[in-house]
């Protein structure tokens, strides 16, 4: 049985593969982005986020991702952790009306740390362009 929601996707995604993202959406992309870093940074100075990174920097591991704004580096997994809290910790992040998620807190982080500690990834690698 076809999930209709996952067969949705993948025709999304295949029109996107063939076509490319449409100008309006692409530069729609990069202003959520540059929006979701700047709330990241803005997200220094929030309560918590001190204990946050003691205790993920408690745990150790290899310093594979920047946290965004300082100088920090953590593993992957712990900076995505961090970076999501920062960018969502004052509520400024941007938000998907309808189903009332914020999608770029969650997505961002695991994103850019991944692409940090796998190296030499850019967006002209990737198979959809903006």
């Amino acid at each position: 049985m076809q999930d209709p929601v996952v067969t949705r996707i993948a025709a999304n995604l295949e029109r996107v593969a063939a076509h490319g993202v449409p100008t309006a959406v692409g530069s729609a992309a990069m202003a959520f982005i540059v929006d979701t870093l700047a709330v990241g940074i803005a997200g220094l100075a929030p309560p918590w986020r001190r204990e946050i990174l003691d205790m993920l920097t408690g745990i150790g591991g290899p310093g594979e991702s920047a946290v965004f704004g300082s100088g920090e580096r953590l593993p992957l997994v712990h900076a995505a952790m961090l970076n999501a809290y920062q960018i969502h910790s004052q509520e400024f992040d941007c938000v998907h009306e309808k189903a009332v998620v914020h999608p770029m807190g969650a997505v961002l982080p695991a994103l850019f740390g991944w692409a940090e500690r796998e190296g030499d990834i850019a967006g002209a690698l990737l198979p959809v362009r903006c």
